[in-house]
Parts: structure tokens; C-alpha cells; sequence
């Protein structure tokens, strides 16, 4: 506080100096020299800017509200009466309190959960309250007697919700339930009715999607995050909305209902999970929902739950439920009858149909569905007896989500509607979020050629400055082309977003994507404040050709920015999607404004001084500066927004007047709303609108020849169940692939004979690189026919395939059949060192050691071999230690170094020291050390020095030799470093050994961090090791990033690796992808692997292609092997 009352008192004397002094420049009071004369009207200019600014200040500045010790207390008094008005009408619009709700059962789940003593433990070992966890979800009818009365009316409570929830002595709830099992309505239930009965020092129910949220976040940081952004006109009445926020959550006074666990990324759940339980640990109250089947997988495989809270399910509706919440209204009844006689047909046990596979009472099995019928069919000409007419589950549900978009509109507008609706929902998909934000909208939506789409896009905006830059610099008598170069160069500046620090607020936030100390933070913005300076003033200097004064106001600039107050707009006065554009343009203009009259000021004063154009100097200045800044604080991403905005209009994908549209489909229950953001009514609905653009719009790119966009339209088919349409998709490719892909497609039908003579005709045409052969050989082998495989294989080495030998002698030494192979690896080792080592290895496995040192002996002689004679040698010494033959093997690499083979005399020094002949290893070298070999001269001291430890330990002179190995190590020996771990380690001194390690890793060396993590780890130090590579990724090191994931997957915690990575993943990053692509696999997540490497395609990686290709023949081989195993 002190510091920024400092700031601005310096600032409002600078002002104050800047003001007189201009002023009484202007009215004459200060006579300047003679040669000022022109000065008059460049300083009431300036006294003007002066003003301008001084209200500009006042006018964005939000104005602070002084603390009070009960500012608290108002601010979640404000907060309840806000949440209760905003829920309070989303349960109206989710006709939850409505006459006739619809009634589904919660109890106790069956699934993983925290023990009863940890859930109540105050009482002990009495009895379980079963009951105290079960109830419905509908509200009590509104003459209900018993609900306390506020005001003139009553408001409903579901009091068996409140109480049970009050019932938890810890306050820590899981909600679990189906998709679609009504999750969202049982939270907004509790927190209503929590609200509503709060007793005063209570904590406020606030309920928040958390689908964004991003686990590596703190759960109470998140909190805080999102109160801040969703209620700022509540906070910011008691003072800064982020400070306030964080002030209630530290506080305890608000209690997190976390809606949609099961939204986050498959990889996340574990991470979050465990975070959660972190956050309801220290006794904070929490509610969490989550899909049931999402929530097992990640508790099986993270085995992490909520250690504290209770868990309950909500059960499926029951028919009788369904039936009497479709029978309201009354007058709607005579419709549904035909539905109504089916469901009760199947109550009573004589269905006309198995219940069990009834596609109609599967459906309604459901809230979603159940409440989305009656609102589908509301209108009095509707027919919901059409319903019956449909024959499977998807069928049901994909009219009832048709129906109940299309019910708000008039018929000429419900085809213009639905495509609006689902180009969103496409939007949302391909963003990968639920939540909608104007600036989510990518260039590249449903274009067919996105590079292209990008790049106009771009360019676009940067033609129109140039164009006016230079027009601006014809009118101004200053020519074309350095205008128009300023202009280009103003753009791109802007729209590289690398100044964005510089101007954090507005949309899209902008997020640190590392962590660092705040230090090293101002340090980064000074260095980006003077990048910004520089562009900037070099771009006036291009201008007006001014250089000396370009120079002396941008050193000013940099001087008096720190100064300058950051004018930010206050936030919304209501927490409306629609307020986020207006907030965007308020902080373009702050931003701009702010420094347009900074330079313009500087810039103006410094040419005045320097006897320039002061007037054209300034405004050419304040519109640079003004313009860099009001495009880089957000004023790019609005352009952006506006041009994709526009062209989808133009198509008729989008409504001109999209945010009325928005609030439209709010309004009728086809989006809901948190806060600002939008999302639709239900992540099902989402998904059913998302597939119709997203089939058209690979179809066209399909089309248009692109091979990637035909391999997911082919995987779509597949999905939806239209096989052989994904079949003939395939069979227009006509080539290699795409017959293994249909091969893969008919097995998957249980086609396999099929496959197999199709993938046969497919390798007759053409096969020169041999993928369509090992697919149809692993298709065979999968069906038990190694004969035909081995012949297969066969024929191809009769064709003259050279690598076809070598998977011969493969699948020949797979199939036991090791005579064969021996002869097959014999011939193919003359030119292959693959084949050479599968030989020597084969005949070590059969025990054919002799054979095996003969065939390596050979090798090792004979440099022209296909493996070098260095590798044989390795193999040949390796072996014979191996058989105990110590004498033969020094011997061997004696006579390598006697022929001159330096690289023979360090594997030999090795095998000596290893085995205890120190005194023979010393004798090696000295000869070329007396010579003045200086390579020998320091393997002859680090061998004396090891001599001279080795005796010291011998004799028991530990602490000597301990000394004798540390000033070894401490001139970079590193074996030397590596006993003196040993020693330390051994004589308890752990400590000591671990920080000579971190001594030497904090220096700079790599190595050095690598042993002293696998020191930690080896002592048993895990969360030592793992905290030390966080820190260092904190930092900004890629390689600690991937060792630490490395590490956490080594030690069983593969969740949390892969939350580690996915969390800093970035697109165009392809060992990052790689490396979570492995993680993903190692679990058996192949599709996600897919998923994770195809944005590395995505960005171009063309290695990533072949990575994807091969993750998917992992995927092909695991189904030829069920096939085959279950045939």
C-alpha cells in the first residue's frame, strides 16, 4: 500500500508541475526565448492532453471502498441475496419449481468411498444414519405449511436435501449420477435451499462448472478466480473483486459447489481429485458432482477419493415418476396417452414390448430426457405419439433433443435456428470447452482450407492499416511507403501478442503459462515495456524522420512509465455475457488513451525543445503508441472475432445479431448461463447438435483431398455405427492404407475371413513397402494360421525383399522354429547389424555360448562388417564376463590396445578397475603418460587418486579417503563424486551426499540434478526429488518438465505425471506430446495418445503422423488379437 501511495503521489506532482508549467507557458505568465514563439498553441494543446487525462484518471479509475472490520459480512450478505435471485430464476427456466417436478431418488452409493468413521466421526461407533442420506429431488407443493415464510409468499425448500447435507459433520458431499441423471439440478437444489435457510456466520453456497478449471490450479485460488469474474458488481462494491474473492475463501465464508468433475479431461480427474481432497482436508465444506462411470475410472486408477465425504447416487427415474410428471398439464394429457399406456404397460409387467430393451422407457430412464419430452411437446399441435414409432434408444433421444430445439421457434425459422445452434455447438468441440466466450471464435471454423482462412484473416487487418497509414501519410505530405512500412510493423507487433503482459485485463485473460517469482516478473515486464518503447518510437522516428527527438522522449517514456497509473475500467455493473464485448472495447480505450496522451505529452515537449514540428511529431506518436497498445490489450482478438463473426453471418452459420440470439436460446431453455458464460442446457444436447456440421464439415475437406480430415470422418462413421459407409469412404482411397484400414473395419465386424482375402487381392495389386503384408500376417496369426504366415513372409523374400528376410527370421524364432532363424539371421548378418545382434542374442538364448564368442570374435576382427568391429567387441567382452572368462576377455582387449584402439584401452581400464587389477590399469597408461599423452596423463592421476582412496578405505581411513575422493570431485571427477557418495551413503551420511549433489546441480549441471533425484529417490526422498524437477519446470527448464513426469510415472503415480504434462502442454510441442502419448499408452489410453499427437500433426510435425499411424496400429493389433482369441 505504501508503495502505491508513493506512485501516486509522485504522480500527482508530476502532473501538478507538468500542468503549471504548460499553463502558465500558454497564458504568457513564462516568457520562453524568442525562438518559442510557435510555442502558444503546442502548449494549450498539451494543457489540454494534461486535462484530458487528469479526468481520464478519475473517470477509469474505480473508485476504492475503505475496509471495515464488517465489510465481510455485507459482501456475502450481497452475495447470497445475488445468488439467490440468479439461481432462484434458473430453476424456473429448468422447471424445477414448477407444479408437478419431476421426482428422482438419491441414497448412499455403492461405488468407492471415504469410510463411515471418517464421515462421521463424532459418532464413533454408533449406528450409520442411513437415512439422514436419502431423498428426492423435487421441491415441497408452495402451500406447503411447514416452509417458512419470507415476505408475502414462502419459498420452496427441499429440506431433505438441506438437512442432509447439514447432517455431514465435515460438510463434504460427491454427487454421482448417469449423464443426464439430473446432477446439475440436485446442486442447484442444495445451494438454493442452503441459501435460503443460512443461518448468519454461515458460509454461501456459490455454485461454479468446473469444467475450465485447470487442477494444477489451487481449488481455493480457482474459487476465488471465478467469484471475482462472475459476480464483480457484488465484490467491487467492497472493494477489488479478485481481493474480496480471495479474502471469502480464505475466510471460509463461501462453499464451493463444484458442478461437472466428469467435464475435465479424462487425465485431469485423478489430479483433481486429489487436489479436492487437499482443499476438504483442512475442514473447508465442499460439494463436487461427477458422471458415475467417469468417477470409478479415476478412483481405480488414481486410487484417490475425497477422504472426507459422503458420497450418495441418484437412481434412474422411475417410470411411475415419469409417467406423473408427463401428465402435466392436465389439458396435454390426451397427447400423451399413447406414450403414458406404454410406460404403464411396462409398470404393470405386461408390456407389449420387454421392458428391459423398450427403447421409449430406456430413454426416460433419465431427467433430461423426461423433462426435455414435455418441453419438446408442449405445443397443442404437437404429436408425442411419434415416439413410438422409433425402434432403438438413439433414436428416442436424438428426436427428443430435435423436438425440444426446434419447439421455441416458428417453423419458417426452425431450419435457420437449428444451423446457428449447432455451428455453436461445433464451435464449442473444436475449442474443446463447454463454455462459450465471444473470443473462442477460431478463423478457421468450418473452412475447408484453415491455413488459408488463418492467414486472410490475419492479413486482412494488416492490409487496412497499411492502406490507411498510407493514405494518412499522403494527406500529412509525408509520402507512402513509411507509413504504410509503420503500419505493417504496428500490426504484427500487436498481433504476435508478446506485449500482452503489459496489458493483462480484458478477454481472452491472459494466463501465465509459467510460474516465477516476482522479481524475475518486474524483470520481465521492464523488458517488455522496452521492447514495446522501442518498436514504438523507432515507428515515430520512421515517420517524421525526427531521430534526436524519437530518441530523448522514448528514454523519457521509459523513465516516467513505471509512474503512470494503470487505467483500468471498472468491471462489468452486471455480470452478463453480453457486458464482456463492452468491457473489451472500455479496455482498449483505457489502454490506448492512457498511452496515446503519454507519448503525445513526451513527444510534443521533446521536439519543442528540439525546435520540431511539435504538433505533428506528438499526434503522429499518440496514435503509435495509442494503437500498439489499444491492439495488444485486446483489440486484436476483437478484430479477429468481428472478421469470423462476419464471414460465418455471411454464410448463414451465424445470426448477425448473435448475442441477442444467445440470450434468445437462454431464455428458452437451450443454454444455461454461470456468470457470464453460456453453455448449453446439457453437455448431451451439445454433443447432439456438434455432429451434423462436424459430418459436413469433414465431408467437404474430405473432398477436397485432404487425407486427415477423410481419416476422422472415417473414424466418425464408425462411431455413429455407419460401418459400411466408413467402408466405402475407405475404398475410394485405393491405395495400401486405405485397405488396411477396411481390413481393420471388417474385423471389427467379425469379417475376419473377409478382411483377410481382401487385404490378400490389396497385396497382389501392390506392396513394394511390405505394411500391407505384416497386416495381413498379424490378421493371420491372430487366427492361429502360422503356416500361411510364415509363407506369406516367405514369398515376400523370394520376391527379393531384403527386409522381409529378417521378419522371417522373426516370426520363425517366435513360432519356436529356432534352427531356421539361426540360418535365416546367419545370412542376414553379413550386411545388417539388427540381424548380427538378434543372432548373437538368439545363440546366447539357446545356449550356444561358444558359437555365440566365436561369431562375436569374428565380427570384432572385421571393420567391414555390418556391425562395426567396436559394437562386436563390446558384445564379445560383455559375454565372456559374463561366462566368468575374466583372463580371456583382458586379454582379448589387450591385444585391441597393443593395435592401437584408445577406445579398447578405456573399456580395458574399466573391466580391470571392476575387478580389482588397479595396479595392471595404472601400468596401462603410464607409458603414454610419460610420453606426454595428456588423455593418459589424467586417466594415470584418476586412477592413482582411485588407488589412493581405495587403499585408504581398506586400512579404514574413511574420513581420509573421503577427503582424497571430494577434491577430486570437486574438479569435476565425476566418477570420484560417484564414491563419494558411496562412502557418505554408507556411513550414514545421507544429508551430505545429497547436498554435494544439489551444490552441484544448482551450478548448472544437468547431470548432477539427475543423481541427486535418483539419490532422493533410492533413499526413499521421493516427494524431495519430485518437488526439486517441479521447481525447476516451474522455472521455465523443459527437460526437469519431462523428467518430472518421468519420475512420477516411474514411481506408479502415472495420473499425476500425465496431469503434470498435459497441463503444460502446447501445441507445435512434439516431444512433449510424445512423451504424454507414452504415459497415456503405458495406461492403456490409446485414444487419448491419438488425441494428443494429432495436435502435434495438427501443427505441422510430420513425424507426428507417423507416431499417430503407429499408435493406431497398436490399437488394430489389440483388436486382431481379441478377434482371433475370441474366435
Amino acid at each position: 500500500m505504501k508503495h502505491r501511495m508513493r506512485r501516486w503521489s509522485m504522480l500527482a506532482l508530476g502532473l501538478g508541475l507538468v500542468f503549471a508549467l504548460v499553463g502558465n507557458m500558454a497564458t504568457g505568465t513564462v516568457h520562453p526565448p524568442e525562438s518559442w514563439r510557435w510555442w502558444t498553441p503546442a502548449v494549450w494543446t498539451v494543457t489540454a492532453l494534461v486535462a484530458a487525462g487528469s479526468l481520464g484518471v478519475g473517470w477509469l479509475l474505480p473508485a476504492r471502498t475503505p475496509p471495515a472490520a464488517d465489510v465481510d459480512d455485507h459482501a456475502v450478505a450481497h452475495l447470497a441475496a445475488a445468488l439467490t435471485d440468479q439461481w432462484s430464476d434458473e430453476a424456473v427456466r429448468r422447471e424445477v419449481s414448477r407444479p408437478a417436478p419431476l421426482r428422482v431418488a438419491w441414497s448412499p452409493t455403492g461405488r468407492p468411498a471415504a469410510s463411515r468413521q471418517e464421515v462421521w466421526p463424532a459418532h464413533g461407533n454408533r449406528q450409520w444414519p442411513e437415512d439422514a442420506l436419502r431423498g428426492h429431488t423435487d421441491l415441497p407443493p408452495a402451500t406447503d405449511e411447514t416452509q417458512p415464510v419470507q415476505g408475502e409468499q414462502a419459498p420452496r425448500i427441499n429440506h431433505e436435501i438441506v438437512d442432509a447435507f447439514r447432517s455431514l459433520p465435515r460438510r463434504n458431499l460427491v454427487v454421482l449420477g448417469e449423464p443426464g441423471a439430473g446432477k446439475s439440478v440436485f446442486a442447484l437444489l442444495l445451494t438454493l435451499g442452503l441459501i435460503r435457510t443460512r443461518a448468519p456466520g454461515e458460509p454461501v453456497p456459490v455454485l461454479l462448472a468446473i469444467n475450465t478449471w485447470d487442477p494444477a490450479e489451487p481449488v481455493g485460488v480457482f474459487v476465488a478466480r471465478r467469484l471475482a469474474e462472475d459476480y464483480p458488481e457484488v465484490l467491487g462494491a467492497f472493494g477489488e473483486p479478485r481481493q474480496v474473492a480471495g479474502r471469502l475463501v480464505r475466510h471460509r465464508r463461501v462453499l464451493p459447489v463444484l458442478d461437472g468433475l466428469d467435464e475435465l479431461p479424462a487425465t485431469s480427474i485423478g489430479t483433481a481429485l486429489a487436489q479436492l481432497d487437499k482443499y476438504a482436508a483442512a475442514d473447508r465444506p465442499l460439494v463436487v458432482t461427477c458422471r458415475t462411470s467417469e468417477y470409478e475410472d479415476a478412483v481405480a486408477v488414481t486410487e484417490t477419493i475425497l477422504t472426507t465425504a459422503a458420497v450418495i447416487e441418484l437412481a434412474p427415474v422411475d417410470i411411475e415418476a415419469a409417467i406423473a410428471y408427463l401428465s402435466h398439464p392436465k389439458l396435454a394429457q390426451p397427447r400423451w396417452e399413447p406414450v403414458l399406456a406404454r410406460l404403464r404397460a411396462a409398470v404393470t409387467g405386461r408390456p407389449d414390448r420387454g421392458a428391459d430393451d423398450d427403447p421409449l422407457v430406456a430413454s426416460f430412464a433419465t431427467p433430461l430426457m423426461v423433462s426435455l419430452a414435455r418441453t419438446a411437446y408442449l405445443s397443442p399441435g404437437s404429436r408425442p405419439a411419434e415416439l413410438l414409432e422409433l425402434d432403438t434408444q438413439a433414436q428416442v433421444t436424438g428426436r427428443l433433443m430435435d423436438a425440444f430445439v426446434a419447439a421455441p421457434y416458428a417453423d419458417r425459422d426452425r431450419a435457420q435456428r437449428r444451423r446457428w445452434l449447432e455451428c455453436l455447438a461445433y464451435q464449442l468441440q473444436t475449442v474443446g470447452t463447454r463454455d462459450w466466450h465471444w473470443w473462442h471464435l477460431k478463423p478457421d471454423l468450418l473452412t475447408i482450407r484453415t491455413v488459408r482462412a488463418k492467414a486472410l484473416t490475419m492479413v486482412a487487418p494488416v492490409a487496412m492499416a497499411t492502406v490507411v497509414a498510407g493514405l494518412a501519410g499522403v494527406a500529412a505530405g509525408i509520402g507512402v511507403a513509411r507509413p504504410a512500412l509503420t503500419g505493417i510493423t504496428v500490426v504484427t507487433v500487436a498481433a504476435s501478442g508478446r506485449l500482452r503482459p503489459l496489458w493483462p485485463d480484458g478477454y481472452p485473460p491472459y494466463i501465465r503459462t509459467a510460474y516465477s517469482e516476482a522479481g524475475r516478473r518486474r524483470l520481465n515486464r521492464h523488458g517488455l515495456l522496452t521492447a514495446y518503447a522501442f518498436c514504438s518510437t523507432t515507428a515515430v522516428a520512421l515517420i517524421t524522420t525526427q531521430w534526436a527527438v524519437a530518441l530523448y522522449a522514448g528514454l523519457a517514456y521509459l523513465v516516467l512509465a513505471g509512474l503512470l497509473p494503470a487505467w483500468n475500467p471498472p468491471p462489468p455493473a452486471k455480470s452478463r455475457p453480453t457486458r464482456e464485448l463492452a468491457h473489451q472495447r472500455r479496455v482498449i480505450a483505457a489502454a490506448t488513451l492512457r498511452e496515446a496522451l503519454a507519448s503525445g505529452i513526451l513527444f510534443t515537449v521533446a521536439a519543442a525543445f528540439n525546435n520540431a514540428p511539435a504538433g505533428r511529431i506528438g499526434v503522429t506518436a499518440g496514435l503509435v503508441y495509442g494503437t500498439v497498445a489499444g491492439l495488444t490489450a485486446g483489440g486484436w482478438a476483437l478484430i479477429q472475432y468481428r472478421l469470423t463473426h462476419a464471414r460465418l453471418a455471411l454464410q448463414g452459420r451465424l445470426p448477425w445479431r448473435l448475442q441477442r440470439f444467445l440470450a434468445h436460446a437462454y431464455q428458452n431453455g437451450i443454454l444455461r448461463k454461470t456468470g457470464t458464460i453460456y453453455q448449453y442446457r446439457h453437455a448431451i444436447l451439445e454433443d447432439h447438435l456438434a455432429q451434423s456440421p462436424r459430418l459436413q464439415h469433414l465431408q467437404s475437406r474430405a473432398d477436397a483431398g485432404d487425407s486427415y480430415a477423410k481419416e476422422l470422418l472415417a473414424d466418425l462413421l464408425v462411431e455413429q455405427g455407419r460401418i459400411d459407409e466408413a467402408i466405402e469412404l475407405w475404398r475410394a482411397g485405393d491405395d495400401g492404407r486405405a485397405a488396411r484400414k477396411i481390413a481393420d473395419l471388417l474385423v471389427g465386424q467379425g469379417r475376419v475371413e473377409e478382411a483377410i482375402s481382401f487385404m490378400q487381392a490389396s497385396i497382389d495389386r501392390d506392396d513394394w513397402l511390405g505394411l500391407g503384408t505384416t497386416h495381413l500376417v498379424g490378421l493371420l496369426l491372430g487366427q492361429g494360421r502360422i503356416d500361411d504366415a510364415i509363407n506369406l513372409r516367405r514369398a515376400r523374400v523370394d520376391a527379393g525383399d531384403y527386409w522381409a528376410e529378417e521378419k522371417l527370421a522373426a516370426l520363425l524364432a517366435e513360432q519356436g522354429r529356432i534352427d531356421e532363424a539361426i540360418d535365416l539371421w546367419r545370412d542376414c548378418a553379413a550386411g545388417s547389424e539388427y540381424a548380427s545382434e538378434q543372432l548373437g542374442d538368439l545363440l546366447v538364448a539357446q545356449g550356444r555360448i561358444d558359437e555365440a564368442i566365436d561369431f562375436w570374435r569374428a565380427i570384432a576382427g572385421d571393420d567391414h562388417r555390418g556391425i562395426t568391429s567396436q559394437k562386436a567387441s563390446w558384445r564379445l567382452t560383455a559375454l565372456l564376463v559374463l561366462q566368468g572368462r575374466i583372463d580371456e576377455a583382458v586379454d582379448f582387449l589387450r591385444a585391441r590396445v597393443q593395435a592401437g584402439n584408445r577406445r579398447a584401452a578405456d573399456d580395458l581400464t574399466d573391466l580391470l578397475t571392476e575387478h580389482g587389477r588397479i595396479d595392471e590399469a595404472i601400468d596401462l597408461w603410464r607409458d603414454h603418460a610419460d610420453a606426454g599423452d595428456r588423455y593418459a596423463a589424467k586417466r594415470y592421476a584418476d586412477l592413482l587418486v582411485r588407488q589412493s582412496a581405495d587403499l585408504l578405505v581398506t586400512q579404514g581411513r574413511i574420513e581420509e579417503a573421503i577427503v582424497v575422493w571430494r577434491d577430486s570431485a570437486e574438479v569435476g571427477n565425476w566418477y570420484a563424486a560417484e564414491r563419494l557418495t558411496d562412502l557418505l551413503v554408507g556411513q550414514g551420511r545421507v544429508d551430505e551426499a545429497v547436498e554435494f549433489w544439489r551444490a552441484a546441480a544448482n551450478a548448472g549441471h544437468q547431470w548432477a540434478a539427475r543423481r541427486l533425484t535418483d539419490l532422493l529417490v533410492r533413499q526413499g526422498r521421493v516427494d524431495e526429488a519430485v518437488e526439486f524437477w517441479r521447481a525447476a519446470a516451474n522455472a521455465g527448464d523443459i527437460d526437469a518438465a519431462h523428467r518430472l513426469a518421468k519420475l512420477l510415472a516411474g514411481q506408479g503415480r502415472i495420473e499425476e505425471a500425465i496431469g503434470f504434462i498435459q497441463a503444460r502442454f502446447k501445441a507445435g510441442d512434439s516431444y512433449r506430446a510424445w512423451l504424454l502419448a507414452d504415459l497415456l499408452v503405458e495406461k492403456g489410453r490409446i485414444d487419448e495418445a491419438i488425441r494428443f499427437t494429432r495436435a502435434a500433426a495438427d501443427s505441422g510435425d510430420p513425424w507426428a503422423l507417423l507416431r499417430m499411424a503407429d499408435l493406431r496400429g497398436r490399437t488394430q493389433q489389440q483388436q486382431s488379437r481379441r478377434t482371433g482369441n475370441g474366435r
